[in-house]
């Protein structure tokens, strides 16, 4: 009572409010705003307080109220979680560790910390990189992490990317760690089988420091992971040097058998050590987790020891762990004894070493499926390794291992939730679309905690069962009304609600997510409509600044830039920027949606732009992509504004995802697009990318023509355009996003054949995209790099936009081997050559080639599915480069109309005609 009355009157969050800057420091962990030590009442009403601010959107003040608690218990992982996503909702992930007590994240906690720590250094990774992030896992394990068991978990949950700007550090000296903090995380690392990065740690202690026995047997551990005979023979020699000074560590000792015992040439020599092993614990009496922390590096929980000396079998226990380890660090799979075992480690961390490996990608199915078998999903713990084991395997590429992980899940325990709505996933990622539907019909929404409702709702809406998914949406929407369902669960319900036909909730959601009302938009501005920008760099911002710039020249008057709601806009820096938007164009692509969903999905834009117009119209309205979604919301928004000043609406439909579908324009699209052709104050700019575009979007809004204008933002490219040397040797290249559709597995094996290519070859690519695609693409790049051609250039990831266009511009002849989609679809990579100059290989019969057919471009044809082929269309640029560079310089000496140069006549032209033009 005495909370409630607190909290209405206000006085708890003034009471417990955060200093401001410059008062006491920047929220100091040590000041005590409570007068004298927490007692039972003042400890709830700051839990109270707390959790009232940050309802109320007041992250700073609930982060100290979360600190304050934490430093009054720090053992309490509630308070460890609260203030590590404080810390987050403030902006500032990389300062949890050090706010921390030291030694407070305990591996016991671990399964209800980690969801919040691996958000927290996602957010970190994504706002200072891996530097950064870098930092902030030393600071996690050596101040923040309470245990060996901590440290563990968290190491195998950081990124990849992460990890390694961790061991870079590390190894430089830069995160100045003492020779014992660094034989500690090698020995953790080894331990997780990341071999190759204990040993660049260890590779360092040597060097700065030398080795001493024990470190010795260290590196030997990792050296026989790595399968360096000559590097274990060397370091066996430095730990028998301690024999002298220890008798203890003589060979016969089982600590020096483990530590050896992967070098066992064959099989039988293996079990004859391992036995040997088993009986040196036996006979010496030393302690059988001593033995098992050598084989594997983990410290078990102290309960293990005496459930180890209980069992008589204990010698074949240490020896099944040991074979197992064995066949671990060999790559072959481990034995059905060893799967036995499994099920009794009481360790997670090795558990799920061992379950990983048992079901890694590159095993044979037939022993994936015994792994399985022998799991034991009703133990929760195993359910749970099994759930991020799918995560990886799916990530790997192999969404067949993950799908057959979570059936494994669903049999024994068919209310798992999380499981089902993987395996929803994991189906439909196959494309197996019955299945996919039979697995969504299997969810219990009476049994389900509120909490995973959000979820549910998805993975029925992605499976197609519309009414259900609106059941689920419409349950979350009421059971989660004064419950925060974080970030992720909030995102997916106004998603949701946004499909099931309730803009207005939706609305509400995405305030609640941001802790913000939508922005309010200038009326009688110029507006570019970009509910689906992003900050990422590619085609899309880049379409977004060509379209400003082209409003902005043409009428004086620079555009707001309408976003989403909960769109961070960071790069539109020197725009004005409006976030409003509740409509997400890219989100439900996959989605097997009806014409339920597109009504509601119209509607959602058209709730939209009502809210920010109302029934009056900006004076110029540019989407440059446009989706099916909201074409007939548009429509709907125009015909209800009122007659007055006439506007121009430019609208650009870049999609192809239902035209390759084959969705025709369905009755109530249409019945909302007539009405507009008559609108004679409506100046109406309607466009596409392809010809299959063009028709789909004239049945689509009959009575207005559609243009065709293949991404137009290419023309910032021609200031780069430069004359070809028809006495070189052409440059060949791929650049943009790492889609399986665009052929990287055809190219690397084009490049594989025959030996290296006479010229140079620059590729983009995300490596780690890669092992999702079926068209053997990581194999090939993998191959390449083992190789080692000098002349092949690969840049990875996404580059921002100077680099990408140098790279553009850097091409003489770009690759396109594209397959899927493209049958219909444009590409803007394409069009950025043509400005910058450069010819293209383009697989025929596609819109590629249509569209330079219909420009008479210098080009060439390919077939997508044929190396061979695409290596001989490469060699044949090669050799007939003289004569296709100065066919490229004809081309271009004409000075013809390219697609930007109609596209800007055209809306020049609708300007002039209502008096907005310049």
């Amino acid at each position: 009572m005495l909370a409630a009355r607190l909290l209405a009157t206000g006085a708890a969050t003034r009471r417990f409010a955060a200093p401001r800057q410059g008062e006491a420091g920047d929220l100091p962990l040590r000041r005590r705003s409570f007068d004298g030590a927490m007692t039972g009442g003042t400890r709830e009403v700051a839990i109270a307080a707390a959790e009232a601010l940050v309802r109320h959107g007041d992250h700073d003040a609930a982060l100290f109220l979360w600190r304050e608690l934490h430093a009054a218990e720090p053992g309490e992982p509630s308070w460890q979680r609260a203030v590590v996503a404080g810390h987050v909702a403030v902006g500032e992930p990389q300062r949890f560790a050090r706010v921390l007590v030291p030694g407070a994240l305990r591996g016991a906690d671990w399964g209800a910390l980690e969801p919040t720590l691996d958000a927290a250094m996602r957010a970190c990774e994504r706002s200072g990189g891996p530097a950064a992030a870098a930092t902030l896992a030393w600071q996690v394990l050596e101040y923040a992490a309470g245990d060996a068991s901590a440290r563990m978990a968290f190491l195998l949950m950081v990124t990849p990317t992460t990890l390694a700007a961790l061991v870079g550090a590390l190894s430089s000296g830069s995160a100045d760690a003492s020779p014992r903090a660094l034989l500690r995380i090698a020995d953790q690392l080894s331990t997780l089988g990341l071999s190759q990065e204990a040993s660049q740690i260890v590779d360092a202690l040597d060097a700065r420091v030398g080795l001493d026995r024990w470190s010795a047997l260290l590196a030997a551990r990792v050296a026989c992971q790595q399968g360096d005979e000559a590097a274990v023979v060397r370091l066996h020699g430095i730990a028998a040097a301690g024999v002298a000074h220890d008798p203890a560590e003589e060979p016969a000792h089982p600590l020096a058998i483990a530590a050896f015992l992967p070098l066992a040439p064959d099989a039988a020599t293996q079990v004859r050590r391992a036995e040997a092993l088993a009986s040196a614990v036996l006979a010496t009496g030393a302690d059988p987790e001593a033995v098992i922390d050598l084989l594997t590096g983990t410290p078990f929980a102290a309960r293990l020891r005496p459930t180890l000396r209980r069992l008589a079998e204990g010698a074949s226990l240490i020896a099944a762990l040991a074979g197992a380890f064995t066949a671990a660090a060999d790559g072959a799979a481990l034995s059905d004894d060893a799967l036995d075992f499994v099920p009794r480690l009481h360790n997670r961390l090795v558990r799920r070493r061992l379950l990983t490996h048992a079901l890694a990608p590159a095993m044979p199915r037939e022993r994936v499926d015994a792994a399985l078998r022998r799991a034991d999903p009703t133990v929760s713990a195993v359910r749970i390794d099994l759930h991020h084991i799918a995560t990886a395997l799916q990530a790997a590429g192999r969404a067949d291992l993950a799908l057959a992980a979570m059936r494994r899940v669903l049999a024994d325990v068919p209310q798992d939730a999380w499981a089902r709505c993987l395996a929803v996933d994991y189906a439909h990622r196959l494309g197996r679309r019955d299945e996919e539907r039979a697995l969504a019909h299997g969810f219990d929404l009476g049994a389900i905690a509120p909490t995973m409702m959000p979820d549910v709702g998805n993975a029925l809406l992605r499976a197609g069962l519309s009414a259900r998914a609106a059941e689920a949406f419409d349950r979350a929407h009421r059971l989660l009304r004064d419950t925060d369902p974080g970030p992720h669960g909030g995102a997916t319900m106004a998603r949701g609600l946004t499909a099931t036909g309730r803009p207005a909730d939706a609305v509400a959601w995405w305030t609640r997510v941001t802790g913000r009302e939508p922005d309010r938009v200038p009326r009688s501005r110029p507006a570019i409509i970009d509910p689906g920008h992003t900050d990422g760099a590619g085609h899309h911002i880049n379409a977004t600044r060509f379209a400003a710039s082209v409003v902005a020249e043409l009428t004086g008057m620079p555009p707001v830039v309408v976003v989403h709601h909960a769109a961070a806009a960071a790069s539109l820096g020197g725009m004005e920027v409006a976030r409003a938007m509740t409509v997400e164009p890219y989100v439900f692509t996959a989605y097997a949606l009806g014409s339920a969903e597109y009504d509601a999905l119209d509607e959602a834009f058209a709730h939209d732009l009502t809210t920010l117009y109302g029934r009056s119209r900006p004076p110029i309205l540019l989407i440059h992509s446009l989706r099916h979604t909201m074409l007939g919301g548009l429509a709907s928004w125009l015909c209800a504004t009122n007659a007055g000043s006439p506007s121009v609406v430019v609208a650009g439909m870049i999609e192809a995802d239902h035209v390759a579908r084959g969705l025709a324009p369905g009755a109530s699209l249409l019945t909302k697009t007539r009405s507009l052709a008559p609108r004679r104050d409506v100046r109406m700019v309607l466009y596409a990318e392809t010809e299959a575009g063009v028709d789909w979007l004239a049945r689509a809004a009959p009575g207005i023509h559609v243009h065709r204008f293949p991404y137009v933002a290419a023309a910032r490219l021609r200031p780069l355009r430069r004359p070809r040397d028809p006495q070189s040797t052409p440059r060949f290249g791929m650049v943009g996003a790492t889609r399986a559709e665009r052929g990287f597995g055809p190219l690397f094996r084009a490049l594989l054949a025959r030996g290296p290519l006479a010229a140079d070859v620059l590729v983009q690519v995300a490596p780690e995209a890669l092992g999702e695609f079926d068209d053997g693409a990581s194999d090939a790049l993998a191959a390449l790099r083992a190789r080692g051609d000098p002349r092949l250039a690969l840049l990875s990831g996404v580059l921002d936009v100077a680099a990408y266009d140098d790279a553009v511009a850097a091409l003489d002849c770009v690759v396109l081997p594209y397959r899927g989609r493209y049958a219909v679809s444009g590409s803007g990579v394409l069009f950025e050559a043509i400005e910058a100059g450069a010819t293209a290989l383009v697989p025929h019969g596609s819109t590629l080639a249509s569209a330079l057919d219909r420009l008479a471009y210098p080009h060439g044809l390919i077939d997508p599915n044929d190396p061979d082929g695409l290596r001989a269309a490469m060699e044949d640029v090669v050799a007939r480069w003289p004569s296709i560079a100065a066919q490229l310089a004809a081309f271009h000496a004409q000075g013809l109309e390219l697609p930007a140069d109609r596209f800007l006549a055209t809306v020049r032209h609708a300007l002039a005609d209502v008096g907005l033009l310049r």
